[in-house]
């Protein structure tokens, strides 16, 4: 339960970044930076794996064939210690 609730907060807040990212040609919002991007995600996700919500996720971000971020956050093996690297670490893929 505490699983899926955490899953679900997080496909809106992804959900949300990506309709953020869709309405930034509007003249009065900024464009999202990369930089940006990164903030928020450290934010959130590092919030989710301090609190052991996961041991490891990897997160790519793509907007008209541009990489605005990838980044991986956790574990790749947790009982080792080996940090998740997004660009080694093999995961199974969804997107949103």
């Amino acid at each position: 339960m505490i699983r899926s609730c955490w899953l679900s907060r997080l496909t809106v807040a992804v959900a949300a970044l990506f309709l953020s990212l869709g309405a930034s040609s509007r003249a009065a919002q900024e464009p999202i930076t990369p930089a940006a991007l990164k903030s928020w995600a450290d934010e959130v996700f590092g919030q989710a794996f301090a609190a052991k919500r996961f041991s490891g996720a990897a997160v790519g971000v793509v907007r008209d064939g541009e990489t605005l971020l990838l980044q991986g956050y956790g574990w790749q093996d947790s009982i080792k210690q080996i940090p998740l690297d997004p660009q080694q670490t093999q995961l199974r893929m969804c997107s949103l």
